[in-house]
């Protein structure tokens, strides 16, 4: 019976100095973790058409951010142009986000790339800070929504995206 006891002691050992090792190593979640300096969930309506190639859009933010916990809620707009290839639209926007709590705003400029597919969008993006809160910051995003309009003309009502900013 003594060496069952001896031999859950050493893989209860085992498994405690796996779980040390796993929590401290570099690189791992808390090390990805350190470079986000917020995360926002967004929702959006980006509307794209007319001659001039104009993308514009407004959208509210729900953010999280261990050093600025203050930045909660937010509203976004976004301004700049776009291009359409088959059942592709790419924007090019100048995006601020402000906290109306306490006045801070974010500036980014952003590319988007929507993939329509009947009425069904995926989003994905990625950018830069170009001044306020967190800048100098890298900023990424994937969401997915709906699509209406044809030819050079859609509405893209999007929720949710997953924005983050990292350093």
């Amino acid at each position: 019976m003594r060496p069952v006891t001896t031999a859950r002691r050493a893989a209860s050992a085992a498994l405690a100095a796996g779980l040390l090792v796993l929590g401290t190593a570099p690189g791992g979640a808390a090390a990805r973790r350190a470079d986000t300096v917020m995360t926002c969930l967004i929702t959006m309506k980006m509307s794209v058409g007319g001659v001039v190639g104009d993308a514009h859009g407004n959208g509210s933010v729900r953010c999280s951010s261990f050093s600025r916990p203050d930045l909660v809620g937010g509203n976004l707009t976004m301004q700049g142009t776009f291009s359409i290839s088959g059942s592709t639209v790419t924007t090019q926007t100048t995006d601020t986000i402000t906290f109306p709590s306490t006045g801070d705003t974010i500036t980014l400029t952003v590319n988007r790339t929507f993939e329509n597919n009947f009425g069904q969008v995926n989003e994905s993006g990625s950018g830069n800070t170009t001044a306020g809160v967190f800048h100098p910051a890298r900023e990424s995003e994937t969401g997915s929504g709906t699509a209406a309009g044809g030819g050079t003309s859609f509405v893209f009502d999007l929720n949710p995206v997953n924005m983050a900013l990292e350093k």
